[in-house]
């Protein structure tokens, strides 16, 4: 017995594809500036790495997006419901034919079996109703041509209801083909992104630790930064002037390593608002804290606090419009 095919590739990024892609062209072009300390810190950065995945990153942009994928489907499917309203209307026109050929007590009987229960669901585009009901009728078709006749069927109905039909189904065929085709083209554009966004968050992490003391160069190294870059222009903090961001990296203080889930809290934002949030996996939160007055002035008290780890405290003077970074190294709790 097979085994089961696995589940179809879920996108592992949160953004929009295009930002993706513009994220990791400038995550990349940042590694390129900085290409000696990557160097020294592992044999696998190289300039060719850099380079690999820039040219993933061309690779990826020329598959086919969603329109370009779903355009030929969509195309076929206008097609189909045109030749499927011309195999109702050519099933109607043999209800007639039924209808006359047949007597009165008959007729009810002798249009279900030529399909009639199927008429319904394919006048509203269920496609293997139209199938089953345009096969039912040829059948029904086939075994009274007689009868068919003498109320009223001319030679050259047959060949046109068989035309109708064969041509419905060929391009039911070809709608499902393309269906499967944007199904496998979707998969392999998720997986190229996956793959690309996977190594550019592996090379972000050591960037984070490489200059963990300089706050303006790790930024370039940090997701969340370089996507409001992105999203935000070139210009500015990209924060609105009654607004005042915080984007703390939290790390254990003396293996280095980010710590994920650790709760990042102000005590007294605006109308006394106590705020927090959390770190995420590579040691990043980012707070956003609102109801300033216009490039205000504050001093807001914070704490940082973690499972297994000492709770840290401090203040911090901020001014609105502003984004702040900070580092947070925590110690282990002595037990």
């Amino acid at each position: 017995m097979c085994a089961l095919q696995s589940a179809r590739p879920q996108r592992e990024y949160s953004c929009g594809q295009q930002d993706l892609y513009t994220v990791i062209e400038t995550g990349w072009g940042s590694y390129t500036q900085h290409l000696p300390r990557f160097e020294n810190h592992s044999s696998l950065y190289t300039a060719a790495t850099g380079t690999t995945q820039l040219a993933a990153l061309a690779a990826a942009r020329a598959l086919p997006d969603e329109d370009s994928r779903e355009e030929v489907h969509k195309t076929l499917r206008v097609q189909l419901k045109s030749l499927a309203d011309a195999c109702l209307i050519k099933w109607s026109d043999m209800e007639t034919y039924i209808r006359d050929g047949f007597p009165e007590d008959e007729y009810e009987n002798k249009r279900i079996a030529a399909g009639y229960n199927y008429y319904r669901s394919a006048a509203r585009d269920d496609w293997d109703d139209v199938k089953g009901l345009m096969q039912n009728g040829l059948l029904f078709l086939n075994a009274n041509a007689a009868i068919l006749s003498a109320g009223g069927m001319v030679a050259t109905f047959m060949p046109s209801f068989i035309l109708a039909k064969d041509a419905f189904e060929l391009k039911h065929q070809a709608f499902l083909q393309a269906e499967e085709e944007t199904k496998v083209m979707t998969d392999q554009k998720i997986i190229a992104n996956n793959a690309l966004n996977k190594n550019l968050m592996k090379m972000f992490d050591d960037g984070k630790k490489l200059f963990r003391d300089d706050a303006a160069v790790r930024e370039q190294f940090t997701f969340d930064r370089v996507l409001a870059l992105v999203n935000g222009g070139s210009g500015g903090t990209g924060v609105a002037s009654t607004v005042i961001e915080v984007g703390a990296y939290i790390y254990d203080e003396v293996s280095g390593a980010a710590i994920s889930g650790a709760m990042l809290t102000v005590l007294n934002a605006p109308n006394g608002v106590i705020m927090s949030t959390t770190s995420n996996t590579e040691g990043n939160a980012l707070l956003t804290i609102t109801g300033f007055q216009a490039n205000e002035s504050v001093i807001l008290n914070g704490e940082i606090s973690a499972d297994g780890y000492e709770k840290g405290t401090g203040q911090l003077e901020l001014t609105a419009g502003n984004f702040y970074s900070i580092d947070v190294p925590m110690t282990t709790v002595v037990v």
